[in-house]
């Protein structure tokens, strides 16, 4: 018969640093060489492509999710379940994600990350350039994939040498905004 076992939240905080630190280092390495094999504009245009298609089938997947569970994907949904598939261990727990509401009438939150080892890794590379490619396209397109109502701005981000990363988070009023 198995036994469970109660990992100390310091572990699983480690583990899911450690996990991210080897994602950022696959992005680095395909992106590196996409661009060194192809040329940059070449090379960045189909990571950019690939980039956004992984956003975009997390945010469907996310979307999926939450209609198995009886919720309509609408930007109110979407935005309170934003990120629900990230690890909360080392992610929101662990590293002092603060998520806090716009102010009327615009609805949506600011979410201030003040330490992501995805962007600790790429600064330490000297890549800082991908790893904004890779923010840059991705978290807009997690929302395009689930509601495309709901918006991403980066107002800073870690990888432009910011001290946080700052995200308004919101639901796009007009055609204009969409």
């Amino acid at each position: 018969m198995a036994t469970e076992k109660m990992v100390p939240l310091s572990e699983a905080v480690e583990a899911t640093r450690k996990l991210d630190r080897i994602w950022a280092l696959v992005h680095y390495h395909y992106a590196k060489t996409l661009i060194e094999e192809l040329g940059p504009e070449e090379g960045e245009r189909i990571m950019r492509k690939a980039l956004y298609s992984f956003g975009y089938e997390r945010g469907a997947a996310q979307r999926r999710a939450m209609e198995s569970q009886g919720l309509e994907p609408s930007p109110e949904n979407v935005l309170s379940n934003a990120m629900g598939d990230l690890p909360s261990l080392g992610r929101v727990q662990g590293s002092g994600w603060q998520q806090e509401p716009l102010d009327p009438p615009r609805k949506g939150y600011l979410l201030r990350i003040p330490r992501c080892e995805l962007a600790k890794t790429w600064r330490e590379l000297g890549a800082s350039d991908i790893g904004w490619m890779y923010c840059s396209v991705v978290d807009q397109a997690k929302y395009d994939g689930c509601n495309p109502s709901v918006k991403l701005e980066h107002v800073k981000n870690l990888c432009r040498g910011d001290d946080c990363c700052l995200q308004r988070v919101y639901i796009a009023e007009s055609e204009e905004e969409k």
